[in-house]
Parts: structure tokens; C-alpha cells; sequence
């Protein structure tokens, strides 16, 4: 098509012809006898393979592969890398060509012989397919098929093809399609990938970023959003990652490195510049309701009681009349989709990226009559997480209760899950937006997402008893409002005071009466169970937080975004519903190492090639301690005829080489201390559409006069942003005369290694950098 456009106008008209030819339908190519394997789903991607001259076309479950230069499918092969179908043989010419003698008899062999044909295609695709469906089932059946969906594929900088799947899985394939190694490095699926030097950068649905090397080992992973990241460039020494919601954000392409600790201190010191301290108010409010219905009177008196100016009111339920079982778990997290949270309009703005969880504790803990309901919610672009639980009951369940508790901390994911390397961080604070390592490792990396938001709030009916006191002593002290002597008999208290439960939650001083328990419809203090049972009185319902204070006497800034104080926290004694009550300098010499590109040097800048020639040159890293990556590309092409130098033609082909022209390996890495070896070949050939009616387009063909590219080496380091340039000059004599007069004389300042050889073999293999 680029030649097409820079044809003269009287010859567009025929190219124009040929473009509308090179249309490919991919199920014709592979069907036989009428019948085709392959799947008919769209294509989804394409992958240009520089070094090979190939293209991948990408559907869900299969690739296709296909010569770039002769634009002929290759193979077709499925996600598990075998091989579906190759291209049915062609007739040859002669077989064409050949004479019919007996018409009438022709025609009835060869029906004969086309039935049998399709009888016996049949059966071979009867075959195939049944043992496709037994394959298939014995690795988990149909329905694993949809989870194997390839959603992207990049090139390295090594020449592999790299592929990602909606299941996690990651594939490294070679340039003829031969799967080599699948790796999972994390639980949800694959959206983008990005490649620059010796790294791979990986974007999820969970909205983390991975970083791996070109082994497959990973480097690094951190949260960049909480959404699913769908795209990933590098620009000016920079990687950005775009979400689903259409944030942008941005990291330097060596992170993880010191940058990211230096840059970590020059944006707390310049904090005042872009930040701001926003004050918000939330009322949060538990009431076991004990499958009751709460009058509009209880609700207000429970909910009207919130201090003034709130901002976020947050609403956790117990015993909601919606069903047993497994039942109300389900109709739980329908009813928080529904309304949990309720958000004052001016802040509507600034909150939003809901989420949901549920986990049960009842029997076998598939039943929901325990258990809990969690919300995970932004909120001025910090993470904070409600979670409404409600756990064993009973004075001596303390051990269940403290088992509740670490199954809902340990079990609690939501939608949007991002619980790898067990290195997961909100995506709101600067911690967790600068990248860390594999080896960054600690005790506190094995706790869930929830436990790394910027702020968690746990309420609900804890069931937590008074412990080592009589039911007319606990009465006593109430009515006496000696809640000091009561705080002293409280589980809840001394199993955090023991570090069993709650661990790094924090609750404001107790100064209600107890919640539990009450007789329906008795009003204040007196409304004590006073039935034969004589339940000890207890506060059942509590709501604890933790925010991001590592130290009380911390103060919000970007370290701790997060600050939280009580302004009241008290129980509402009136409403008797239910047996409770609702209760710069030092970065320049790092940035300056990062823009480091390794010394390399050519054997030769100029090359000179008469027809079907092969000559090869030799790229040398002189550095002893890190690879170096190059990509050649052709500047362009002038021919010379008849003293005349034309420098209109416009390459085609893969990295810009023309036609006539191919440079193998085009691309790839050289280790330390070692070279590579590229060929450079002519060749003359035709295809089948460089003829209309038969009758050869010297328009198309290659031409006979002298041509000359200037092949670009362009070298870069692992993080550099600008590559290091090595020109070599390629210079075709199609007579293999010496050149005119007129014309570019330079010779070769040294002679390369040179075959003369007519016939040139290519492999297809990957090139992964030869070493010298």
C-alpha cells in the first residue's frame, strides 16, 4: 500500500486493483473439501514480527501465522500450541496445464474420486474433533476453553512473542509459533503488556502492573489503579498506564529502582504544592434488629442522632428478615449494592469505584447467619473499607468469635481483587504507587487487599460477653454507670489487649450502657432480660477502625493520608425495636546513569552487494556488564541510472526494508561482552500477483538499476529513551559492474565476510543474540 501511494498517477490505477486483491479471508485459506477447522471469531490483534518478516493474527482461543513478504499463511495453531490446520499443497502448473483427453470420463473418476475424498475428509474431521472434545474435557472441559482467551500480545526485545490470557496465564512463544513456557504470576486476568529493554511490563483486570524479565522471572508489581488497566506505553523515559475510568499514571521505566525513594522524598517535601487537607465526617451505625422491621421512628431517632455536617453515612444491619441459609448471604451483598453507603451530594464528586464482598461463618462456613458483608469504596482518591459482621454468639464462643474474625480478615476479596505477591497496596497512597520488588517482602505482605486500604472500619454485633461477672452484679454497675468496673470484665477488650483479634484496630472509650441484651418494647436500663435465661448484659455492638497511623501522635501528611478521631460514639437506649440497641539535585546523577546506552561498534559502514549475494556484518557490545538492545531500520533508498540519482521510491517491508532487501536478525539483545552476527541478502523474486492475466507487471517487479539504503543501527540500554545510532550504507549494482562516475563511490572501509552463493537459505528460528 506505501508503494501504491507513491506510485506516478497512470500507474495508481492498477496498484489500486492489486490493494483490493491482497484482501484475506483466513477461513478460505485453510478450508478443504468445504470444511474448516479453525474457529470463526474476529480477529482480536495483530503482531508485527520485525525480525522475521511475520505477522500474528490473534483471535481468542487461535493465531494464525503469516509470511509478511510473500503474504502467505504459514500455520494455524491453538492457544495450547498445537497445530490446528496447515495450507492445503497447491496444484502445480503442470498439473494445472495438463491435457484432458476423454472429457466425459474425467468427469466420472474424478467425482468418484471427490466423494471419496470427502468421506474420507469427514471421518479424519470426525476424528479430530471428537479427540479435540476429549482433550479438552480431560483438562476440565468446555468451559476452561473460555477462561484460555488470549486478551494481548507484545514482541520482546529478544525476538520472543509473549502472549496473556483472561486466566492469568502468560505464554512465551518463539517466531515459528512453538509455545516454549507458561507462567502465572497472578490471579486475575491480562489486558496489555508493554516492552522496553530487558523488561516486560504487565497490566491486569485488577489494576496491578507486573514487571518480568525476559526469562519470565518476575521483577516487581504494584497497584496502579483500582481499575483494570487496558493500556501501557513508554514515552521520555517514562512508563503510563491508562485505567478503564480513564486515569493516567506514570513511573520512570527503571522503577523499581533509588529513583523511586529520592523522588518518594522530593514529593513529601513539596507536598504543600499539590496537596490539600480535606476534613470529612462519616456516621457509622450498627443495629442488630433481630429479624425485625424498624419503624421510620427507631431509624430516625438512630440515624438523626449523627452529628451535623456528615458526610458519608454508612448503615451494617444484623438479622435482616430476608431468609436463612446460604439465602441471606446472597440477598446481603444484593441489598449493600443496592444501598449501603449514603453520599452527601456536594462530596458525590469525589467518591465512587464501589465494590462489594460477602463471607459466611455459619455452619461449615457456607452458612450466612454469621458472618460478614464488606464495602470498599474511594473516597477523595483514598481507599477505605467498611465491613459489617456479625459473629458467634454465646458467653463461652470466644474462640469462634476470634475465628470469625481471622476467617473474614484472611477470606474477605472483592470484584476487583489484586491480592498478588501478597504484595498488594490501596492504589491511593504514595507507598503503594511507588513499585516494589519480589525481595521487598514482609511479615505484614501476607494480609488481603482490605487490610491494605487507607482506611478499614469493622462494626456490627460482635457478640463479645462480660466475662467473671453476675448477671445482678453486671446489673448493678450499669445502673450505677460504674462502666469502668464493667470495661474490665470485657472479652473484646482483653482478647485485642492480647493480640488475638482486631489486631491494629483501634476503638473510641466505651461510655454507653450495654447494647445486649433487651425485652422488645421496654425503654431504658430496666428493659434488661429479665427471663429465666437472665442474660449477662454485654456490648455486643461495637465499631472499631484503623487508619494509616503507624504512631497515635502522627500527623496527615502524604506518608499517612489517612487521620481519624472519634467526635462521639454512644448507643441509642430509646429505641427498644429489637433486643439490641442501634449502636532535585541529588536525582541528576541517577537520572544521568539511567540515560546510559553501552559502547558498541560495527565491523563495516558500508556494504556492497551484487545480485543473490549474502554479506554479513558484526555488531560488538564492548561492555562487560549490561546488555545492549539494537533494532535496524532502513532511512530510506535512492537509485541511481543513467547518472541520474531518484530518491522518490518508498520502502515496504518489515523495519522499512525495501523489497529487495533482507536483514536477518533485524533486531534482538546482545549479552555483555559479546557480538552479533547479521546478514544482509539480496533477492529477486516474483509472486503470483505480480501477474494480471498472466502476463508479468514490470511495474512491480524490481527494477535494473542500482539502488542504495542507509540501514540505521540504533542501540539502547535497558532504560535509555534515545537510542545510539551506527549508519551503514547498503549498495545494490544489479550488473555487477563498478559503479558510475556519477554516483556514490565510497567503498567499504573494511571487507566483510561475503557469500556469493545464488541459493540462500533463511531459517525461522528465533534469534536471541549470537555470542562471539
Amino acid at each position: 500500500m506505501e508503494k501504491s501511494l507513491s506510485l506516478p498517477p497512470k500507474e495508481k490505477h492498477m496498484a489500486t486493483l492489486l490493494v483490493e486483491r491482497s484482501c484475506i479471508d483466513l477461513r478460505s485459506q485453510v478450508t478443504v473439501n468445504g470444511t474448516c477447522s479453525i474457529s470463526s471469531s474476529d480477529v482480536k490483534a495483530l503482531l508485527c514480527d520485525h525480525v522475521r518478516a511475520r505477522v500474528w493474527t490473534v483471535g481468542s482461543l487461535s493465531f494464525s501465522l503469516w509470511d509478511a513478504r510473500r503474504r502467505e499463511l504459514v500455520k494455524v495453531f491453538t492457544v495450547d500450541g498445537q497445530i490446528e490446520i496447515r495450507p492445503e499443497e497447491k496444484l502445480s502448473q503442470e498439473q494445472q496445464q495438463q491435457p484432458v483427453e476423454d472429457e466425459a470420463n474425467v468427469k466420472l473418476v474424478a467425482k468418484s474420486k471427490e466423494e471419496k475424498s470427502n468421506f474420507l475428509q469427514r471421518s479424519c474431521n470426525g476424528i479430530i474433533g471428537a479427540a479435540g472434545a476429549v482433550r479438552r474435557a480431560a483438562k476440565g472441559g468446555g468451559a476452561s476453553e473460555e477462561g484460555k482467551k488470549t486478551e494481548a500480545i507484545v514482541l520482546d526485545s529478544d525476538g520472543m512473542i509473549w502472549t496473556g490470557s483472561s486466566n492469568s496465564t502468560l505464554v512465551q512463544w518463539d517466531g515459528n509459533g512453538n509455545r516454549l513456557h507458561e507462567y502465572t504470576h497472578h490471579s486475575c486476568g491480562i489486558l496489555c503488556f508493554c516492552c522496553y529493554g530487558a523488561r516486560i511490563w504487565i497490566g491486569y483486570v485488577s489494576g496491578m502492573v507486573q514487571i518480568i524479565d525476559l526469562e519470565g522471572n518476575l521483577i516487581a508489581g504494584w497497584v496502579t489503579h483500582n481499575g483494570p488497566v487496558i493500556k501501557l506505553v513508554v514515552g521520555n523515559g517514562s512508563l503510563y498506564s491508562l485505567a478503564t475510568h480513564g486515569g493516567i499514571r506514570g513511573w520512570h521505566v527503571s522503577s523499581p529502582s533509588v529513583v523511586d525513594d529520592i523522588l518518594r522524598r522530593q514529593l513529601s517535601d513539596r507536598e504543600i504544592m499539590y496537596t490539600r487537607l480535606e476534613n470529612l465526617k462519616i456516621s457509622v451505625g450498627s443495629w442488630n434488629v433481630g429479624q425485625g422491621r424498624a419503624s421510620h421512628a427507631a431509624l430516625m431517632s438512630w440515624l438523626g442522632s449523627s452529628v451535623e455536617d456528615v458526610g458519608i453515612v454508612v448503615v451494617g444491619l444484623q438479622e435482616v428478615e430476608m431468609g436463612a441459609g446460604f439465602l441471606a448471604m446472597s440477598a446481603a451483598k444484593e441489598t449493600v449494592r443496592r444501598q449501603f453507603t449514603l453520599v452527601r451530594k456536594t462530596l458525590r464528586n469525589h467518591a465512587g469505584d464501589l465494590d462489594v464482598s460477602a463471607v459466611a461463618c455459619g455452619l461449615g462456613r457456607a452458612i450466612g447467619n454469621k458472618g460478614c458483608v464488606g464495602l470498599r469504596q474511594r473516597v477523595y482518591d483514598r481507599i477505605m473499607c467498611f465491613v459489617n459482621c456479625h459473629l458467634a454468639a454465646h458467653l463461652d464462643g470466644v474462640s469462634k468469635r476470634n475465628s470469625d474474625f481471622d476467617h473474614i480478615f484472611r477470606n474477605m476479596t472483592f470484584a476487583r481483587s489484586s491480592n498478588l505477591l501478597n504484595n498488594s497496596e490501596a492504589d491511593v497512597s504514595p507507598a503503594a504507587q511507588m513499585p516494589r520488588t519480589t525481595n521487598d517482602k514482609s511479615p505484614d505482605d501476607e494480609k488481603p487487599e482490605h487490610a491494605e486500604a487507607d482506611m478499614v472500619l469493622f462494626f456490627g454485633d460482635f457478640n463479645y460477653r462480660l466475662f467473671g461477672i453476675s448477671y445482678d452484679k453486671a446489673r448493678d454497675f450499669v445502673s450505677q454507670r460504674s462502666f469502668d468496673r464493667l470495661r474490665e470484665k470485657d472479652q473484646l477488650r482483653a482478647e485485642m489487649k492480647a493480640g488475638k483479634v482486631f489486631q491494629g484496630m483501634r476503638e473510641a472509650l466505651v461510655r454507653f450502657p450495654p447494647t445486649y441484651k433487651f425485652e422488645r418494647g421496654k425503654p431504658g436500663l430496666g428493659g434488661y432480660d429479665s427471663s429465666e435465661k437472665k442474660r449477662i448484659p454485654a456490648w455486643c455492638d461495637r465499631v472499631l477502625y484503623r487508619d494509616n497511623r503507624s504512631n497515635p501522635a502522627d500527623e496527615c501528611s502524604l506518608e499517612c493520608p489517612v487521620v481519624a478521631s472519634i467526635f462521639q460514639y454512644e448507643a441509642r437506649m430509646d429505641v427498644t425495636e429489637s433486643d439490641h440497641k442501634p449502636s532535585n539535585e541529588s536525582i541528576r546523577p541517577h537520572l544521568d546513569a539511567l540515560r546510559f546506552v553501552p559502547e558498541t561498534s560495527l565491523n563495516t559502514s558500508k556494504i556492497l552487494l551484487n545480485n543473490q549475494d549474502t554479506i554479513s556484518f558484526i555488531i560488538i557490545n564492548q561492555n562487560k556488564e549490561h546488555a545492549a538492545f539494537y533494532e535496524i531500520v532502513c532511512l530510506g533508498q535512492t537509485t541511481i541510472s543513467e547518472n541520474e540519482v531518484i530518491s522518490d521510491y518508498r520502502p515496504r517491508g518489515s523495519l522499512g526494508f525495501p523489497r529487495w532487501l533482507e536483514v536477518t536478525p533485524a533486531a534482538g539483545m546482545i549479552r555483555p561482552g559479546h557480538a552479533v552476527e547479521v546478514t544482509v541478502h539480496h533477492e529477486e523474486f516474483h509472486t503470483l500477483e505480480e501477474f494480471v492475466d498472466g502476463i508479468p507487471q514490470s511495474w512491480w517487479s524490481e527494477d535494473t538499476r542500482d539502488k542504495e539504503v542507509i540501514l540505521l543501527v540504533n542501540i539502547k540500554g535497558s532504560c535509555t529513551a534515545q537510542p545510539r545510532t551506527h549508519p551503514v550504507h547498503v549498495r545494490h549494482i544489479f550488473s555487477g559492474s563498478p559503479p558510475s562516475t556519477n554516483a556514490p563511490t565510497d567503498q567499504p572501509s573494511m571487507e566483510p565476510k561475503q557469500n556469493t552463493s545464488k541459493k540462500h537459505g533463511h531459517g525461522g528460528g528465533s534469534h536471541r543474540g549470537g555470542q562471539h
